[in-house]
């Protein structure tokens, strides 16, 4: 478990991503369960993580939601459900 990603929508507007990290003491990634967050800067990662949230929001036909993404290390591919 490296984190996740939680991407913040409002309408059709990413307004930022996170990465959440778990404490060394457990496999949470929330921070109310002592996990940390990083803000997201690379375009790169906005841009893919931004896609996959706004095609989550738009097929549930959500206005304001967080959308979670893991990364599988192994698989080399992103899972995602929302939240």
């Amino acid at each position: 478990n490296t984190g996740d990603y939680r991407v913040l929508i409002l309408g059709k507007e990413v307004l930022g991503v996170i990465k959440r990290k778990s404490n060394k003491q457990s496999f949470l990634n929330n921070i109310s369960q002592g996990g940390s967050a990083e803000h997201i800067t690379n375009q790169v990662k906005i841009k893919e993580l931004s896609s996959i949230g706004l095609g989550i929001s738009s097929a549930f036909h959500l206005l304001f939601c967080g959308v979670d993404i893991i990364f599988d290390e192994k698989q080399k591919k992103y899972f995602h459900f929302r939240a």
